[in-house]
């Protein structure tokens, strides 16, 4: 799961606003596609709605409950959604306006099955894009009119498995308000060749760790949240930094980014302890 920042305002940029949500915390696009089987009186999809994408584990579901202070619900105030494992998720329209006035609609994920934990929200609307890692609760408010898109993603991943184990995403690691679980000796200024086989000349690991992009940039920025995993007193990783430092470099020599990338990718999707 996840990496950019876009900003976009009306109607008119709606394939911005899904390729941004896209390119959250390294994830892969998601290319969004009308959602079907709402039956509108006029047969036709209104000019603007908010649209709801769940991300999570294969075979899970997600329910959310949604309000408005305006417009209309056409599904309801209650919405169950399955969960999407892959790289393209369609969206569920649950909100449409009535008039141009602007609208508050706030969406909060109440209950999800299986061993999925919430991971983040993206959301665009009238304030543009955001990022929300690890709120207090599940739940976002989005501003739109009827000239403006709402997008919102909530993503669930893979809660520790089993045997307890724990690792938070690329995602967590690189937001401001994390920084506080940084352990040390690392810190979001440490020069990732100081640690690593240098293969990100000049760049910090903060700077890895935020990078989007695949092969090289993708194992790089999951190797930095496996290091940061490994040493957090907060996160039962299963490996110590010196197994990470030393598959990473092991990675790079043998010029096999992906397999040790998706090694990683899986640990740090088992579920976030550090916010606890």
């Amino acid at each position: 799961m996840k990496t950019s920042m876009v900003r976009f305002r009306s109607s008119l940029t709606l394939m911005a606003a899904s390729l941004a949500l896209a390119a959250c915390a390294g994830d892969v696009a998601d290319v969004t596609a009308p959602s079907s089987g709402l039956n509108l009186s006029n047969n036709s999809t209104p000019p603007t709605a908010v649209r709801l994408v769940k991300r999570g584990p294969a075979g899970t579901t997600a329910t959310f409950e949604i309000s408005a202070t305006g417009g209309t619900l056409p599904l309801g105030s209650t919405v169950t959604l399955e969960g999407c494992a892959i790289d393209f998720c369609p969206f569920t329209d649950v909100w449409y306006p009535t008039d141009d006035a602007s609208v508050n609609v706030t969406i909060t994920e109440v209950s999800s099955t299986g061993n999925a934990v919430f991971d983040f929200i993206a959301v665009s609307d009238l304030d543009g894009f955001r990022e929300i890692y690890a709120p207090a609760e599940p739940t976002v408010t989005v501003r739109v009119n009827s000239t403006t898109y709402g997008i919102v993603r909530f993503k669930n991943v893979e809660g520790p498995d089993d045997e307890g184990f724990a690792g938070c995403t690329p995602g967590f690691w690189k937001q401001t308000q994390h920084f506080a679980f940084w352990t040390a000796p690392y810190t979001p200024g440490t020069m990732f060749g100081s640690v690593f086989t240098d293969a990100f000349p000049g760049q910090t690991l903060l700077n890895v760790v935020e990078m989007g992009g695949g092969g090289l940039e993708a194992l790089g920025r999951h190797t930095v949240a496996a290091l940061l995993n490994a040493a957090s007193p907060d996160v039962a990783y299963g490996m110590a930094p010196a197994d990470v430092i030393a598959a990473f470099n092991a990675a790079v020599a043998s010029g096999d980014y992906e397999t040790q990338k998706n090694i990683f990718e899986g640990y740090n999707e088992r579920g976030c302890t550090a916010k606890d």
